[in-house]
């Protein structure tokens, strides 16, 4: 669930979105998810080498813009 929190510290508004720990993928610290996809390597989300601009969705948001509906406590 995401949440818009004070933080008295900085004295500013932070948002805390503990559901984006729960990645379904974690790869390798070398990965890099925006280069090109090389032969034997991992799949990325640029599948040439060429391009200009490459938009993709994010997979985990920390903000949605229609937010699940809040648990009700029984």
């Amino acid at each position: 669930m995401s949440e818009l929190r004070w933080h008295p510290v900085l004295r500013e508004w932070v948002i805390t979105a503990t559901q984006r720990q729960d990645r379904t993928f974690l790869p390798p610290r070398d990965y890099c998810p925006l280069c090109p996809t090389r032969p034997g390597g991992f799949a990325t989300e640029i599948a040439r080498s060429s391009y200009e601009i490459a938009v993709f969705e994010n997979r985990f948001p920390s903000l949605r813009r229609e937010p699940p509906e809040p648990a009700v406590a029984p």
